[in-house]
């Protein structure tokens, strides 16, 4: 992958949330567009689009920032990654999901002269022990 992308990880109930709220407010206080997307609460649907509009988007999380920060850089947060450890089968392609939320995002930035960044968080555990985790990055 591109190094457009932040892996936070640690133990659970470490703060890991906590940082990257810190970090969205620093994002909103110097006006850096940014979207936070929680996978345990904003659970991934059959695509990108979909997921977007049942979060309340016109369109995926990343085609939406892209069109809001053309000129600037802007992050896309996606904390609890390791939720997709605890889908169920009807969720089976959500890893497929953030791996084409990667993969548009890469697009992306090589039409950017200013990025989007990535940032993830997820339990250390799950980032070293989980294949379908370690395989996004």
């Amino acid at each position: 992958m591109k190094n457009d992308i932040t892996v936070i990880h640690g133990k659970a109930g470490i703060g890991k949330s906590g940082i990257l709220l810190s970090v969205l407010k620093g994002l909103e206080c110097s006006r850096i567009p940014a979207l936070s997307i929680r996978l345990d609460k904003d659970k991934l649907e059959i695509n990108l689009k979909k997921f977007g509009e049942n979060i309340g988007l016109p369109n995926s999380p990343i085609a939406c920032l892209n069109s809001i920060s053309s000129e600037q850089e802007s992050v896309l947060i996606i904390d609890q990654l390791d939720a997709l450890r605890w889908t169920n089968e009807s969720s089976k392609n959500a890893v497929d999901i953030c791996r084409e939320l990667i993969r548009q995002t890469n697009l992306i930035n090589e039409r950017r002269d200013r990025k989007i960044q990535l940032v993830f968080a997820c339990r250390i555990f799950d980032y070293q022990q989980d294949p379908r985790i370690k395989s996004l990055f």
